[in-house]
């Protein structure tokens, strides 16, 4: 679970810890502690075996990635749209807004192309 060992220094409540403490089931009774290891190899890429330190690097990785300009776009254009992404017909929307995304304009830019694209703007609704 790379992307999980990566925040294993924070407890359950998002409390920063160095070890982890493990408690009997049937009578609630501490049984031991053992330190915790953030160090792991979340792959966020296909194929990627950068290793990660903990959360400070597994968010650098993730940041470097091309992953999430890519959901951002997905997620808001289905969103507006009210449906998956087409990927034939919906490219030239979809690349826009990544575009977009890609280059670090605020997020208003992004939500604006996508607004006064002709996709948007010339929607057809099938009636039955």
């Amino acid at each position: 679970n790379g992307l999980g060992f990566a925040t294993e220094g924070f407890d359950a409540l998002g409390r920063a810890r160095t070890s982890q403490t493990f408690f009997d089931p049937m009578t609630g009774a501490e049984v031991g502690k053992k330190p915790v290891n953030t160090v792991s190899v979340p792959r966020v890429d296909a194929g990627d075996e950068t290793e990660s330190q903990g959360p400070a690097d597994l968010t650098r990785l993730i940041v470097a990635s091309p992953k999430p300009s890519a959901c951002l776009t997905r997620q808001y254009f289905r969103f507006t749209f009210g449906r998956i992404e087409d990927l034939d017909l919906d490219a030239c929307a979809l690349a826009d807004v990544k575009a977009v995304v890609d280059e670090g304009q605020p997020l208003a830019q992004a939500l604006k192309t996508l607004a006064l694209s002709a996709a948007f703007r010339e929607r057809s609704f099938d009636v039955e």
